[in-house]
């Protein structure tokens, strides 16, 4: 059996140790997936153990030369779609669509935010690599033709790059007939920075919803993330949002190294300030997402400081399981604990009771309006 991905990647050397493992394959590896599975046929072993980034039990591993492990996007490949079922993909939304498709059109992002493996130090994802627009355009005719897809949703790491980009994107599916709906997500700073003649396309294109990631509402906090933003550019976007009618997800990450009861209380201002301008929107914010230390990252180092432990085999990492996260807290969170962890717990639950009652036009707004007082009172 042999693992690839993002972990594997991170630690190599770990990922090999385990039993289970015989080979792992460090970075992006559509490169030398095709050799190394014919050599596997062949029951070539040294040859495998020549390959760059390929780490085989029993032999030293042969390290990344420049440029190996990241993919190149410019030359698209035709992938054999009608293996899958579509069936076990799609996604139905409360917002309309009934078949919504993911699609990639970038990866990489060049941003260094410091709790994300995008920046880490081992294997930093920060080379931006692009599809053509017209491989673009097929991916999505293709879903749409093939799969009944009635929503697209762009996945990237950072599909909101350049507003020129952007735009050639959505002119060229327009030029292609192409009239389903769209959503996707981008950085605060990046969607403010958009002209109102963009927006003005982007709903013309059928773009219902925009996501975004303010992550905290404190100052402190983000620059101790390296987000790299500014809580007046959320406060700015959401007017651009709210006057051109786009659907609005607000993302949030809580509990990192550093952050006190009074950051949470500024990100529970912002949270209560942006639901009372998203009542059209259903389920703007989801369950806030709890940090997790990612191995290569800066903020992994800050984890370490404040107590974390790093796991010494891979199976060690199973105890990183959010369904059963109060209880692993001193294992991978030792600093969540006290009068922090009861308020951050506490504003978990008012803040996933708030976002359960909007659900959109339909929602009962007295009931929305009562959840958004309960979260003030944590103030």
């Amino acid at each position: 059996m042999f693992g690839g991905g993002v972990h594997p990647t991170h630690l190599p050397d770990q990922t090999i140790q385990d039993p289970l493992v015989d080979i792992c394959v460090v970075g992006e590896a559509e490169d030398r997936i095709a050799r190394l599975v014919s050599l596997i046929a062949k029951g070539d072993h040294d040859e495998i153990a020549r390959i760059p980034g390929v780490h085989v039990k029993g032999s030293p591993p042969v390290p990344l030369s420049d440029g190996v492990g990241y993919a190149d996007l410019s030359r698209p490949v035709k992938l054999p779609y009608a293996v899958l079922d579509p069936n076990r993909y799609v996604r139905s939304l409360n917002i309309g669509p009934k078949r919504e498709l993911q699609v990639w059109t970038s990866r990489g992002c060049p941003h260094r935010c410091r709790y994300c493996s995008n920046a880490s130090l081992a294997w930093p994802n920060t080379n931006v690599r692009l599809h053509p627009v017209d491989h673009i355009v097929e991916d999505i005719k293709r879903a749409i033709d093939h799969f009944g897809a009635d929503c697209i949703k762009f996945t990237d790491e950072n599909f909101v790059l350049s507003e020129r980009r952007l735009v050639n994107i959505f002119n060229a599916l327009g030029r292609a007939g192409i009239t389903c709906q769209f959503r996707f997500s981008g950085r605060v700073d990046k969607l403010t920075a958009l002209s109102r003649e963009t927006y003005a396309m982007l709903k013309q294109s059928n773009v219902v919803g925009i996501a975004t990631a303010p992550e905290s509402g404190s100052e402190k906090v983000l620059k101790l993330m390296g987000k790299q933003i500014r809580i007046d550019q959320v406060y700015a976007l959401d007017d651009k949002l709210s006057r051109f009618g786009f659907h609005k997800t607000y993302l949030f990450l809580m509990g990192i190294p550093g952050e006190t009861v009074s950051d949470l209380k500024q990100t529970i201002e912002l949270i209560a300030n942006l639901a009372k301008r998203s009542s059209q929107s259903p389920f703007p914010f989801g369950t806030p997402h709890i940090y997790i230390p990612l191995p290569g990252t800066e903020l992994y180092k800050d984890a370490i400081r404040f107590g974390f432990r790093p796991p010494v085999t891979l199976r060690e990492w199973c105890r990183f399981d959010l369904e059963n996260m109060e209880e692993s807290l001193s294992l991978v969170r030792p600093w969540i604990r006290g009068a922090y962890k009861e308020f951050l717990f506490r504003t978990l639950r008012t803040v996933s009771r708030l976002n359960r009652s909007m659900t959109g036009n339909e929602a009962d707004q007295t009931v929305v309006a009562k959840h958004i007082a309960s979260l003030e009172a944590l103030l």
